[in-house]
C-alpha cells in the first residue's frame, strides 16, 4: 500500500487499495519464506483496514464510480426541479397573502358581528339586573341555565345561538369580548380581570371603555359594592351625550339613579330617574317596552320613598304597556303583575293583590314549567301574602315547594336556598315553632356567609332575623352581638344615614331597653328618629317605620322618668315638632 493511501483520517472519505486476490503469490513456486512474509503483510493489511473501518473510511471499489455518476445526475435533475419551483414561488406567495387578507377581512367582520351581539347580551343582562331585586333574588345566585334562558328571552335569541356567541366570546382574542361573555356566564371574577385589562390598555377607545366600565359596575353591584358600582356607572355615562343620544343618556342616568336609591340618596336619584323617563317618552312610541321599564323604575324609586300613591299609577301604566306590546302571557307581564301586587299588599289591599300574583304564577308556570326558579319566586311571594293575611296553612306548602325547586335547581348550599329557608323560618316562628325556625335561620346564615363573605348586606339581614328570634326566645345575650355585627355591616355598606341602618339601630335600642339599659338605648333610639326625620325631609314622605321608631323613643324617654319639658326638648332636637 502506498504512503499516500494511509494518511486519511476524516470520516466518510474514500480510501483506494489493491484488491486482496491480486496480492496472492503463485502457490506452485517454492517460496516458503516469501509466503510467510506475505502472510505477515496480509495480517498488517487486515489490521489497517479494520482501523480504517473503525474510523469511518469507505473502501472504494470500481463499481462505486458508476454509482457516484448516477447520484450526481440525480442531484443535477433535482437542482433543475428546485430551480423551476423557485421560479413559481412569487405567484404562490402573492396568492397566499391574498388569502390571508381575505381571511383577516372575514375575521374582522365576524369580530364586529360578535361585538354587536355581545353588546346586546350585556344590555339585556343590565336590564335583567335592573328589573330584579338583588336582596330577594340576586343574579349572583342564578344557575347558568337560568341565566342563559333569561338572556335568550331578553335578546330574542335561540338559546343554542346564545351559547355559541358566549363560547365565541370567551375564546376570542379580544379582552372586551371575553369579559362580556364571561359576565353573561356568571364568571364575574374572570370578567373583571378582562375589563380591567381593557381599561388599562384602551383608555383612548371610548366605546370599548364605556362597555368595560358598565361591566365592572355590574360586577360591583352584584357584590353589593354600591359606591364602586356608582363610580363605574358615572364613568360609563360620561361617554354619552344627551343631545346626540337622548335615549342612551336616559338609560345610563337611570342606572345611576338606581344605585343612588340603593345608597339612600333619594333626593339625587329622583330627578335623574324622572328626566330619564321624560326623554324616553319624548323619543319613543307610547307603547314601547322601554317606556314600561322606565315607568317601573320611577315607581320603584317612589315606593322606596313610601310615596305609594304616586308609584301605583306608574306601575299600572307599565303593566298596560307590556300587555299591549307583548302577549298577555309574556314573562315581562308577570314581572309587572308581581310588582303591582306587592305594592297593593303593602297598602293592605290583599284581596286585590292575590289575583295578580296568581296570574303571574300561572304565566311563569306556562312559560318555564312548574319546577323553574322563577316559579319559586312567585310561590314565595304568594306564600308571604298568605302569611300576611294569617292564612298560614296555605302559605307553608307554597314555601316548601319553592324550597324544593331551588334545592333541585341550585343545590342545598345556594344563596337562593337561603332566601327560601329564611321565608320558611319566619313562618315557623309565626306558628310557634322556634326551634325549627332557628335551625333554618342558622343554615341560611351559613350559606350566605360562604357565598358572599362575612360582610355582605345579605349576611346582615340573616343576622338580624336570627337575633330577633333569639330575643323573642329570651336569649338577649346571644342576640346582642349579632345585632351589633349587622349594624356594623350595614353602616359600612350603605353609610351611616341609610334607612337600613335606622332599622338595625332600632332593633338594638329595643333590646337594650328590654335589658334595662336605658342610658345606652336612648342615644341609639334618638339617632333612629333623626335618620327617619331626615328621610322625610329628603323625600317629602314619611318612612313606614317612623311611627314605630317614635313610639320606641318616647317609651325610653318616659322610662327614664324625665320631666315633660325635657322630653319635648329632646324631640325638638331631632326635628319632631
Amino acid at each position: 500500500m502506498s504512503a499516500g493511501h494511509g494518511c486519511l483520517s476524516a470520516r466518510h472519505r474514500c480510501t483506494r487499495d489493491t484488491p486482496l486476490d491480486q496480492l496472492d503469490l503463485d502457490p506452485s513456486l517454492p517460496l516458503a519464506e516469501a509466503r510467510q512474509h506475505q502472510h505477515a503483510l496480509r495480517q498488517l493489511q487486515q489490521q489497517w483496514l479494520q482501523r480504517l473501518k473503525d474510523q469511518g473510511h469507505v473502501r472504494h471499489q470500481l463499481q462505486d464510480d458508476h454509482a457516484l455518476s448516477t447520484l450526481l445526475q440525480k442531484l443535477n435533475d433535482h437542482a433543475s426541479e428546485l430551480h423551476q419551483r423557485f421560479s413559481q414561488w412569487p405567484s404562490f406567495i402573492t396568492c397566499g397573502l391574498q388569502r390571508i387578507e381575505d381571511k383577516q377581512d372575514r375575521t374582522e367582520q365576524g369580530d364586529q358581528e360578535l361585538a354587536t351581539q355581545l353588546s346586546q347580551v350585556q344590555a339585556a343582562l343590565s336590564g335583567v339586573q335592573r328589573h330584579g331585586d338583588p336582596k330577594i333574588d340576586p343574579i349572583t345566585s342564578w344557575s347558568q341555565d337560568r341565566l342563559e334562558t333569561t338572556l335568550a328571552s331578553a335578546t330574542t335569541m335561540d338559546i343554542a345561538a346564545l351559547r355559541v356567541i358566549l363560547t365565541a366570546g370567551k375564546t376570542s382574542l379580544d379582552a372586551l369580548l371575553q369579559g362580556q361573555a364571561l359576565l353573561a356566564c356568571g364568571q364575574r371574577d374572570e370578567a373583571g380581570e378582562k375589563f380591567d385589562l381593557v381599561i388599562q390598555q384602551e383608555q383612548s377607545t371610548s366605546d370599548r371603555l364605556k362597555k368595560a366600565y358598565e361591566g365592572m359596575a355590574q360586577i360591583a353591584y352584584d357584590q353589593a359594592h354600591f359606591e364602586a358600582a356608582l363610580a363605574y356607572r358615572q364613568k360609563a355615562a360620561d361617554f354619552i351625550e344627551k343631545q346626540a343620544d337622548p335615549c342612551g343618556w336616559a338609560s345610563a342616568q337611570g342606572e345611576i339613579a338606581y344605585i343612588l336609591d340603593d345608597l339612600g340618596r333619594h333626593q339625587e336619584a329622583e330627578p335623574l330617574m324622572q328626566e330619564a323617563l321624560r326623554l324616553i317618552e319624548q323619543h319613543l312610541p307610547p307603547t314601547h317596552p322601554d317606556i314600561a321599564t322606565a315607568l317601573n323604575n320611577v315607581a320603584t324609586l317612589l315606593w322606596s320613598a313610601n310615596r305609594l300613591k304616586e308609584a301605583e299609577p306608574l306601575m299600572r301604566r307599565a303593566l298596560k304597556i307590556d300587555d299591549a306590546s307583548s302577549s298577555p302571557d309574556h314573562p315581562n307581564v308577570a314581572v309587572k303583575l308581581n310588582n303591582l301586587a306587592t305594592l297593593l299588599w303593602s297598602t293592605q289591599r290583599l284581596k286585590e293583590a292575590e289575583p295578580l300574583l296568581r296570574r303571574a304564577l300561572k304565566i311563569d308556570e306556562a312559560c318555564y314549567g312548574p319546577d323553574h326558579p322563577t316559579v319559586a319566586i312567585r310561590l314565595n311571594t304568594l306564600a308571604t301574602l298568605h302569611q300576611a293575611a294569617q292564612r298560614l296553612k296555605e302559605a307553608e306548602p307554597l314555601m316548601r315547594r319553592a324550597l324544593k325547586i331551588d334545592e333541585a335547581c341550585y343545590g342545598p348550599n345556594h344563596p337562593k336556598v337561603a332566601i327560601d329557608l329564611t321565608n320558611l323560618a319566619t313562618l315557623r316562628k309565626a306558628t310557634r315553632r322556634p326551634m325549627e325556625a332557628e335551625l333554618m335561620m342558622r343554615r341560611a346564615l351559613q350559606i350566605d356567609e360562604a357565598s358572599y363573605g362575612p360582610d355582605h348586606p345579605h349576611v346582615a339581614t340573616d343576622l338580624s332575623n336570627l337575633a330577633l328570634l333569639l330575643q323573642a326566645t329570651r336569649r338577649p345575650m346571644e342576640a346582642e352581638p349579632l345585632m351589633r355585627r349587622a349594624l356594623q355591616i350595614d353602616e359600612a355598606r350603605y353609610g351611616p344615614d341609610h334607612p337600613e341602618v335606622a332599622i338595625d339601630l332600632n332593633n338594638l335600642a329595643t333590646l337594650l331597653k328590654t335589658t334595662h339599659r336605658l342610658t345606652e338605648a336612648e342615644p341609639l333610639s334618638r339617632r333612629v328618629v333623626a335618620l327617619l326625620v331626615g328621610f322625610k325631609r329628603s323625600t317629602g314622605h314619611e318612612h313606614p317605620s317612623f311611627r314605630t321608631a317614635m313610639q320606641n323613643y318616647c317609651t325610653i324617654l318616659t322610662a327614664q322618668n324625665l320631666p315633660q319639658a325635657v322630653v319635648l326638648e329632646k324631640l325638638r332636637a331631632v326635628g319632631v315638632h
